[in-house]
């Protein structure tokens, strides 16, 4: 189920402590509808930790970890945060610091270290949680798990808009679960392969198809250490990755390597390439110096992750001058942007969806839902499209520009 620095856990030990965690969760406090962050890198005790939460129903955080203390103290609040699960740190930004010299947070009682430890196969604060989860019955566990359905809220996670200022997006069970379903189908993901984590898993795009979409096929999530050009490669050249779907920006950064040439990437088969428009001459560069089967993407927080992809199948056109079709259950249009009408086909417009993809809503902001949510159901996701006789979306551009960190 995972791989991490050598370290490998099947998926019966994954059950297991997922179980325990949620078990010491639910001891702490944790119920469903209650809101836990886990401000961590991409390490196994926070596969663990998301995967325990979803169990119990409750709504998991992920803040960016990049972010300092202001930052972090106004997203605590502003998602009213009760208990902050927090790991080493990123680059060099110390969360135990961080967390040390954070003013109060109103509502937020508690605060749990759950960084990996050096030549610990478990850390000192997941024991922690483990221990304090061995007085609850199991009939009382199993009530709170079935409670759980699958409208519920999952994750919350941000996003900038227009503004700059970060949105809280919350997304269902359904939404998440179904569009992972569709993510592994698109990557025909079998249980041999092994998902290469290169982007960091708050992001949607990796949540989706790396933590859910490996695991909904029995596949293996493989967590590197770090997300250097130099880590990432050799995930594939020696640790056999099968999997990787990154942002353009990353595949750029992988080529740039004077030694590229030197890493045996021939286990890769399949990935996808998104969160960023991608021209046609690079998307042949990145499809021939991988060479692997790299597909188009397109997708956004707001529709928990893929809005589009092409299939395998497809012709080399439209694998480099698209970003593919509207995913299985997802009904997709080009509108005025100005009108909201529906436009004729290969006219630019705004791209719409519909279906289970879109988020519940903007946390807190009523208003700001429905500027992007419209009364027939369609997400309005600035970005701007047009469809081709084939069906395929072409992107064109964006009519409201998003700061990614």
């Amino acid at each position: 189920a995972l791989i991490y620095q050598g370290r490998t856990i099947n998926y019966g030990e994954l059950i297991h402590q997922v179980c325990q965690a949620a078990k010491g969760l639910a001891a702490l406090g944790v119920k469903k509808g209650v809101r836990v962050a886990v401000w961590e890198t991409d390490r196994p005790n926070a596969v663990i930790c998301l995967y325990a939460l979803w169990m119990l129903g409750a709504v998991s955080v992920l803040p960016n970890t990049s972010l300092g203390i202001d930052e972090m103290r106004r997203l605590l609040s502003r998602a009213h945060v009760e208990i902050l699960l927090y790991g080493k740190g990123y680059k060099d930004i110390s969360f135990p610091e961080v967390v040390a010299k954070l003013p109060p947070v109103e509502g937020m009682r508690l605060a749990f270290f759950i960084g990996e430890e050096d030549g610990a196969e478990v850390a000192f604060g997941m024991k922690e949680i483990f221990r304090v989860g061995e007085n609850l019955s199991g009939e009382e566990f199993l009530k709170m798990c079935r409670c759980v359905s699958p409208e519920d809220a999952a994750t919350l996670l941000f996003t900038s808009g227009t503004t700059g200022q970060p949105k809280g997006v919350l997304t269902s069970h359904y939404a998440r679960i179904n569009s992972a379903l569709c993510q592994a189908d698109d990557l025909n993901a079998i249980a041999s392969d092994r998902f290469l984590t290169a982007i960091p898993l708050f992001h949607c795009f990796s949540m989706t198809v790396n933590l859910l979409g490996s695991m909904v096929r029995g596949a293996c999530l493989y967590l590197p250490k770090d997300r250097r050009t130099k880590t990432l490669l050799e995930g594939i050249s020696v640790d056999r990755c099968t999997v990787l779907c990154a942002v353009p920006s990353l595949f750029k950064a992988m080529l740039a390597r004077s030694d590229f040439d030197h890493y045996d990437l021939s286990s890769l088969r399949i990935g996808l390439v998104g969160g960023a428009m991608t021209r046609a001459d690079e998307m042949r560069l990145f499809r021939e110096r991988f060479a692997f089967e790299l597909l188009p993407s397109l997708g956004q927080t707001e529709a928990t992750g893929g809005i589009t992809v092409a299939s395998p199948q497809d012709s080399i056109k439209a694998k480099l001058e698209t970003v593919g079709h509207f995913m299985e259950h997802i009904e997709g249009k080009i509108v005025d942007p100005y009108t909201g009408k529906t436009i004729p086909q290969g006219a630019t417009g705004e791209i719409v969806v519909r279906g289970y993809c879109l988020m519940m809503g903007y946390d807190g902001l009523p208003g700001e839902t429905q500027k992007v949510i419209d009364q027939e159901g369609f997400l309005h996701t600035g970005d701007l499209g047009l469809i081709d006789k084939e069906g395929n979306v072409h992107l064109k551009g964006r009519l409201r520009k998003n700061i990614i960190r």
